[in-house]
């Protein structure tokens, strides 16, 4: 049972704000407890004035949007924060085109910029598994599409990457350029257990597992719908899901509706709890946050302004 709790959905208002464009946004909770949101804005996406930009929630109201990372007059993407050991870190992409992204990380805490090359979470938040080690969903789309999962032992210093996870057809892995699985976001259900589903070019999500974080099973076809477009899932424990995304099947698909789907089996069905959009526009690329019996989803709105939504479980 889920109940709506949102008081002020808008992070801010289009008209106020000095950028036409807006997406990707990533949610996280400060020390404190109050929730942070973050995303990239600009005159477009790729346009070389895109920041990654922040605001916080006092529980009240929003504050008004400040740049909280521009660290050259590329073009910056995908934001993901990470609060951990009391730092709050950004990670997030630098460079014109995709294919040349590097990422930076950012200490909000004392300003530090520095670049893991390319490694660590490219969407979707790091996931901290039991054993103290930090999982982080990564993929390439230099050629084919390909998904990783980077894993860090040292607080996210240094990243390892996993072999890599291919979209298959017969046996053999697809190597057609902008074709293949990107965009992972991972979950621990048990202690050692972990899982993976990616976004596709397909028309549906596909799913992969593993019991060490390095070697995962060859992905394979769920029978959630995918639009080519980002979503998100995080998990509540003993077997429950959340999944935030567009369940529209097909490459390049539209981005409406937007909705919630819960599973009580781990991830093998997933039923619809919330239409959280369904009219005609672009709501997409969800970011959840789970804490203390409370869901919080974030999401473009049009690609106009951010939509933060809290809901009591």
């Amino acid at each position: 049972m889920m109940r709506e709790i949102t008081k002020d959905p808008f992070v801010f208002d289009p008209k106020q704000v000095p950028f036409d464009s807006c997406h990707a946004s990533n949610i996280a909770l400060l020390a404190d407890g109050r929730l942070t949101a973050v995303w990239f804005a600009g005159t477009q996406e790729g346009a070389g004035d895109v920041a990654i930009w922040q605001s916080i929630y006092d529980g009240f109201r929003w504050q008004a949007p400040e740049i909280v990372a521009k660290d050259d007059e590329t073009a910056h993407w995908n934001p993901v924060l990470f609060q951990y050991g009391g730092n709050l870190l950004l990670f997030y992409k630098v460079g014109m085109q995709i294919p040349s992204w590097h990422t930076h990380v950012k200490d909000l805490n004392n300003g530090t910029v520095r670049e893991i090359d390319n490694m660590g979470p490219v969407r979707t938040k790091i996931c901290i598994a039991s054993d103290g080690r930090l999982l982080a969903g990564a993929s390439t789309e230099d050629g084919p599409w390909v998904s990783y999962c980077d894993t860090s032992t040292d607080d996210g210093q240094t990243w390892t990457r996993s072999e890599a996870l291919r979209l298959m057809e017969e046996g053999q892995p697809v190597m057609e350029a902008r074709r293949g699985l990107i965009q992972p976001s991972i979950w621990e259900s048990e202690m050692g257990v972990y899982h993976m589903l990616m976004r596709s070019t397909e028309g549906w999500l596909y799913r992969s597992d593993s019991s060490d974080g390095a070697t995962w099973s060859v992905p394979e076809r769920t029978e959630i719908p995918n639009n080519n477009s980002g979503f998100d899932v995080v998990s509540l424990g003993l077997g429950r899901l959340i999944l935030c995304c567009n369940p529209v099947s097909g490459n390049w698909a539209k981005r409406t509706p937007l909705v919630l789907m819960s599973s009580n089996d781990n991830g093998k069905t997933f039923e619809t709890v919330c239409t959280l959009e369904d009219s005609p526009g672009e709501y997409s690329y969800p970011s959840l946050l789970h804490n203390e019996g409370r869901l919080y989803v974030s999401y473009t709105y049009n690609r106009r302004t951010i939509v933060c939504r809290e809901f009591e479980l």
